[in-house]
């Protein structure tokens, strides 16, 4: 028949696949007895405990391929306690058989007799590889006769499965000749008839059949998948975005790296047309000086400078009175009077002669003087010019690697996330598609495990415009300024009347502020709650609340917490329902008064996190029914609290600055220790610092605002999801003390100022820059 692979083009896809799904990364063999971890990697039995023996530590276990930890109570057999992956073993088995049925040359032999006898058939009950005389003993004795026996050749055609039917119905460990048909759902574990009367009976416990389960959970699997489906395209569209600004940042860098040395090539030039404009305005004046002495008769040979001579007095200076001396017997007094006037005429010749010397000379001293002021003031204007120039091409060229190195390192992130997402993604699409229902039911837990742990991550970004450079250019030797990233201008200002308590910014570019009473005191019975959006106060509450948070899934969008109870909230501010709040924690075998409410973020779903003034401590709650899910303990001073969007607790203390991050297991897996460096004559030195505020936006960019001890100054920090720094924001229009800060739905950051009674926003420049 056209198109039919031979037995050995079979074979050869088949150890293709074995290599590239069945084979232990470890020992690069075809997995024996393989166990499952939490990432949904797989390795042999024997090579994983040979690896974690050499991990030195005893009751951890650290994946070899993504590095994901699992920890155990001490003394654990690890290894022993993993689930054992039977879709793979039957993978595997299938696998192997199929190889051993299709090699041109392999000879199946007859695995009952001892003549060696080459097979032609295979009992799936048992499961054996019969010879023709096998096969017919086989089917006479009464316990194997009803077993189902298949020709070699139906099996090599593949319309036949080489599954045995003993792994459907798996023998229980407990009672023998039982088999598992049935599934405890209280358990979550295989049983057989005999369990559901003993260990696993009604009404503590809950069973079904294994079908009934099976179908039950691929349903709930493929839920996961398809949300799985959804977040890994959130994966690809970041990875999409960051490779994006890369290139942006190099067109970016280099547009910039021109608008610098144009700049600083049109500020040499504007230093050249002042030096020949200098030259031109002291030529003039000497044309000018020239000019006035020609109209007045003066003629000036030599310089004045070294003879002191004119034409008008080439003759020895006179002595006043000589030439009345001399002609005093001679003339009659009227003619001696004439006599004296020309000598006093003459006197002022000889002055006159003697100062236009000296203004020869203070003019000649004078243009040297400005000549050497002038090309002193142009080196310099010069050496600052080009000084200046090269601090900014430094500037722009180590920025363009921090950040490409930011971009690279996100990008990495992403692309680990999405090669392990896509490994997780074919090992729950194969397990739902293609395992039986009994190695379904083993492996389900530790699959939609991993899904909901990766489903409640989210990609890598930065914030938009982080790959942007502007040179902005001044009329000077400074050059300009050069702007970075999505950088935040000042907005405007809203006034609450009254001081400020508590601030929530909303996803819907909404803010929820609480403000003290000007009639009560600052306590909780003192607080008025006020609502306000970005354009300005819309409604007021009556009802006194403290700390506030805001919802970002659609549902209930406030809500408001007072001393002692929690209050949802409508759009118009109304109470939805209301419920009381924890006061206690049992801890250590001690009671805790909590004390009063800290903060408050919405959590997932329907959930939200408060933290209290007397202990170190995070309470989930649920406002759907007012119960308490799970109290968790931290390392810092709950002082600040928000959210990802997929549900990572973020911790902020006060003092020391200091933020956490609490995974899906309430383990710590991130933390920030917020800086700023100062001047000082020893050099920088890093300033000890109280943390204001703390939020995230929708992209997950973490926001922290920070103080120096001591100073007003405010520093608003940026990180990414994975704590890396991206930025910083300092503003002369935020005053202290703040409160708290939030980011709306359109990426207004809003920063609340406690005793001037203000919100200041500011908003961020989004667009990329243009290049041509």
């Amino acid at each position: 028949m056209a198109g039919k692979k031979s037995d050995a083009e079979i074979a050869a896809v088949l150890s293709k696949i074995s290599k590239s799904h069945l084979e232990c990364i470890i020992c690069h063999e075809r997995y024996s007895e393989p166990k499952i971890l939490e990432c949904l990697h797989n390795f042999c039995e024997r090579c994983l405990a040979t690896y974690q023996k050499s991990s030195g530590d005893p009751s951890i276990i650290k994946c070899p391929v993504c590095r994901k930890t699992m920890t155990f109570a001490p003394g654990t057999d690890i290894v022993a306690s993993l689930k054992t992956n039977f879709h793979l073993v039957s993978m595997v088995e299938d696998f192997t058989l199929q190889e051993k049925l299709t090699q041109p040359k392999a000879k199946v032999i007859c695995e009952l007799c001892t003549d060696q006898q080459k097979a032609k058939s295979r009992c799936m009950d048992c499961p054996f590889f019969l010879c023709t005389s096998c096969q017919a003993i086989h089917q006479r004795i009464s316990a194997t006769a009803g077993h189902c026996i298949v020709a070699l050749d139906t099996l090599r055609s593949g319309k036949v499965s080489l599954r045995s039917k003993a792994q459907d119905e798996p023998p229980c460990d407990k009672h023998r000749g039982e088999k598992k048909r049935f599934y405890c759902l209280t358990c979550n574990q295989l049983i057989c008839r005999d369990c559901t009367v003993v260990e696993h009976r009604d009404p503590a416990h809950k069973f079904t059949t294994v079908d009934e389960a099976a179908d039950r959970f691929r349903k709930n699997t493929k839920e996961f998948i398809q949300k799985f489906e959804e977040n890994l395209a959130g994966y690809l569209e970041a990875s999409t975005e960051l490779a994006k600004m890369t290139k942006n940042l190099e067109s970016s860098m280099l547009l910039t790296r021109q608008f610098v040395t144009n700049q600083a090539t049109e500020e040499a030039g504007k230093i050249a047309n002042r030096e020949e404009n200098f030259s031109n305005d002291i030529a003039k004046r000497q044309m000018l000086r020239t000019k006035v002495m020609n109209k007045t008769g003066i003629r000036i040979k030599k310089s004045l400078a070294t003879t002191g001579e004119t034409k008008a007095a080439e003759l020895p200076p006179m002595k006043d009175g000589a030439m009345k001396d001399e002609n005093k017997q001679k003339y009659s007094k009227t003619i001696n009077e004439k006599f004296a006037g020309l000598d006093s005429s003459l006197a002022a010749v000889g002055k006159a002669a003697e100062s236009l010397r000296k203004s020869h000379d203070e003019f000649k001293d004078l243009k040297v003087i400005l000549e050497s002021e002038a090309a002193k003031d142009n080196e310099e204007d010069r050496s600052k010019v080009a000084t200046n120039c090269d601090n900014f091409l430094k500037s722009i060229q180590g920025t363009f690697k921090l950040r490409t190195s930011m971009i690279k390192e996100a990008v990495k992130i992403a692309n680990a996330e999405i090669a392990n997402m896509r490994q997780t993604l074919e090992t729950a699409s194969d397990a739902v598609k293609s395992s039986s229902n009994v190695d379904f039911l083993n492996l389900h837990l530790v699959v939609d495990s991993h899904l909901r742990v990766l489903l409640a991550q989210s990609p890598p970004r930065l914030p938009l415009g982080y790959s942007k450079m502007v040179f902005k250019s001044s009329d000077n030797t400074a050059l300009g300024e050069l702007i970075l990233g999505a950088t935040w201008n000042f907005s405007r200002e809203i006034i609450t009347g009254a001081s400020i308590i508590s601030m929530a910014a909303a996803f819907s570019n909404v803010i929820l502020v609480s403000v003290s009473n000007p009639h009560g005191g600052r306590d909780y019975g003192g607080l008025s709650q006020t609502y306000l959006t970005t354009g300005g106060l819309q409604q007021k509450s009556s009802q006194q609340y403290g700390c506030l948070a805001t919802f970002r899934n659609g549902g209930t969008p406030f809500c408001a917490l007072s001393s002692g109870s929690v209050s949802m909230l409508s759009e118009s501010l109304s109470t939805l329902r209301s419920y009381t709040i924890p006061t206690s924690v049992e801890q250590d075998g001690s009671q805790i008064n909590l004390g009063n409410p800290v903060n408050m973020a919405h959590y997932r779903n329907q959930e939200i996190i408060i933290s209290y003034s007397n202990w170190q401590g995070i309470v989930v709650f649920d406002t759907s029914n007012g119960s308490t899910v799970r109290k968790i303990p931290v390392d810092i001073k709950p002082d600040f609290l928000a959210c990802t969007t997929r549900g990572r607790i973020l911790v902020a203390s006060r003092r020391p600055a200091r933020v956490e991050c609490l995974d899906d297991n309430d383990v710590s897996s991130l933390i920030i220790h917020p800086t700023v460096a100062r001047s000082t004559t020893e050099g920088e030195k890093e300033a000890p610092v109280i943390c204001s505020g703390l939020c995230r936006d929708s992209r997950d960019i973490i926001y922290v605002a920070v103080s120096i001890e001591g100073a007003q100054e405010i520093h608003i920090h940026q990180y990414t999801s994975c704590g890396s720094f991206i930025g910083c924001l300092t503003s002369g229009y935020i005053s202290q003390p703040v409160i708290d800060i939030g980011v709306t739905g359109n990426g207004t950051l809003v920063v609340a100022e406690r005793n001037s009674q203000k919100l200041k926003l500011f908003e961020t420049l989004k667009e990329e820059v243009a290049v041509t």
